[in-house]
């Protein structure tokens, strides 16, 4: 079971023009038909009745109300023939206006999904390198430095040189340390570098999903899902990150199952990146709160946050993708990708996504659900 795919955007700026192209002549005809019908029908009515004055034959009469009945349906199928005209040349005219945006636009669609294609691979090997050194499978010494092993010194660890009583370097060489203090150096470098890429594996798999949501490419499998649990699991792994953050994740649910037909991968997508969202904007010693509640027909989702709230001119723009706007909130990392992609799946989904703010006070995003899935 798989919704519509979403009107092109294109299509409906075609559609626009032509609307506002056809409703502009449309007009114009309408009136000057108007005005033409009266002026005739007005003149029609002078002669039959010779100029104003009563009618002296009953045959003038019949034939002036024919001609004027004649004349509504021509200036009738005169108008007919102008507005499907100018709709088609509209048309024509719109096509031909957008298809050099069309063009670019796809390209840039393009570039975006063969950069993230190209940037997964060169990511991988990184990570893979950072994890070996981590694991100790690449050179001994450095594996040795890395778990903190050894109580001699390294006096050439970063030249290549493996020797430790080889003579110190001299001029702007690295001085010899002990081996935990470049041990501790080492491992905190390789973790950072870690946590970089997979920050960046993650920014590449957004771009990836958004350029096949823009192809149409994107496909979600519905089937029968218990959201109490879902939401429960979900809160449940976000705590971690919470924890690294210092802030604290809070789940409330109903006691029993909330069922619902939804694709349980993308849902948990989209929540894992609302939560992330509130975790990554509140304080240390915060707290984030997921709160399911649910009624005969529909579920929703609230995630709060204790940040610092969203300026009143930002919120209409939150799920617009790469946004960011000029607040502290809007500074606080994050790649503006993982809301926008939240948007479309609960949409996807036939729900829709909010967010309420108060500054200094937090942020409210609210995902709600029709439990019967898309129609």
């Amino acid at each position: 079971m798989t919704p519509a795919a979403a009107p092109d955007v294109f299509g409906r700026a075609t559609t626009r023009l032509v609307a506002l192209f056809t409703a502009v002549v449309v007009l114009l005809v309408v009136a000057s038909g108007v005005f033409m019908y009266l002026t005739v029908k007005s003149n029609i009515s002078d002669v039959a009745q010779g100029h104003g004055g009563e009618s002296e034959n009953g045959l003038e009469s019949e034939l002036a109300t024919r001609s004027i009945s004649r004349l509504r349906w021509q200036l009738v199928a005169l108008d007919g023939v102008i507005i499907v005209a100018v709709g088609s040349l509209g048309y024509w005219y719109a096509r031909r206006t957008l298809h050099p945006i069309r063009e670019l636009f796809g390209a840039q669609k393009r570039f975006v999904a063969d950069a993230s294609h190209e940037l997964r691979t060169p990511l991988a090997i990184m990570k893979a390198d950072f994890e070996v050194a981590l694991c100790g499978e690449g050179d001994p010494a450095a594996a040795s430095a890395l778990r903190g092993e050894g109580t001699g010194v390294v006096a050439t660890a970063w030249s290549g040189e493996s020797d430790p009583a080889a003579a110190p370097p001299s001029g702007g060489e690295r001085a010899a340390a002990p081996v935990s203090e470049e041990s501790a150096e080492l491992r905190e470098a390789v973790y950072s570098g870690l946590e970089e890429v997979d920050r960046m594996s993650a920014i590449v798999d957004d771009l990836l999903t958004l350029s096949r949501i823009d192809a149409h490419q994107e496909e979600l499998r519905f089937a029968t899902v218990d959201l109490t649990r879902l939401v429960c699991d979900t809160a449940e792994d976000m705590r971690t990150i919470g924890g690294g953050a210092r802030v604290a994740v809070a789940v409330t649910a109903p006691s029993g199952a909330v069922t619902a037909t939804a694709d349980a991968a993308h849902l948990e997508r989209a929540l894992r990146n609302v939560v992330r969202n509130a975790i990554e904007h509140s304080t240390p010693g915060g707290s984030v709160s997921v709160a399911l509640t649910a009624t005969p027909d529909e579920a929703a989702v609230r995630v709060t946050d204790q940040g610092a709230g969203i300026a009143t001119a930002d919120l209409e723009h939150v799920f617009d993708r790469f946004y960011r706007g000029d607040s502290p909130r809007s500074r606080e990392g994050g790649s503006g990708l993982g809301l926008a992609i939240a948007r479309w799946i609960v949409e996807r989904h036939g729900g829709h996504i909010t967010a309420t703010s108060t500054q200094g006070q937090g942020t409210t995003m609210a995902l709600h659900l029709p439990l019967a899935g898309p129609r």
